[in-house]
């Protein structure tokens, strides 16, 4: 069993100038798939990168490699939320019919006859209330005193 020493990209690129430089050229690379400035930072630090035991003519490739793998990895697992999505308002949309049968015929079987209530309300002043003088409706009024005249 070796014991490798995992070395960080900041390892091998110690210098904050020329670890920008490299991360420009990430961005260059995957915006326009050009590798030569990878490959240009990598031969200008070739010196220090050697002394950490790893091999620099095979860096910049190593490092565009793991940058598709990650972009594709990026790309499954937006696929996979996209589906999941999918499928969720898939199912939303199902349940929401469902639902939206059974409040229709719930809805159906509820019907209650429609009551005008400002009708009913006026009938009822009519019989029941005071008249528009004051006095008392002649439903309400005593039969004895209506003869005693």
């Amino acid at each position: 069993m070796t014991d490798e020493k995992k070395i960080t990209v900041i390892e091998m690129f110690p210098e904050k100038a020329q670890f920008d430089e490299l991360m420009d050229a990430f961005d260059k690379y995957q915006q326009e798939a050009d590798g030569r400035d990878i490959k240009s930072v990598c031969e200008k630090n070739k010196e220090h990168i050697s002394s950490l035991g790893v091999n620099a003519e095979f860096l910049p490739f190593y490092l565009m490699k793991k940058l598709i793998d990650r972009a594709m990895d990026q790309v499954d697992v937006k696929d996979e939320a996209v589906n999941e999505v999918e499928e969720m308002v898939k199912n939303l949309n199902g349940g929401v019919e469902e639902e939206k049968e059974n409040f229709e015929k719930e809805e159906v079987n509820n019907i209650q006859p429609i009551i005008n209530d400002a009708e009913n309300k006026s009938e009822e002043e009519e019989v029941e209330g005071e008249t528009a003088t004051g006095g008392i409706a002649e439903a309400e009024s005593d039969a004895e005193a209506d003869n005693s005249c």
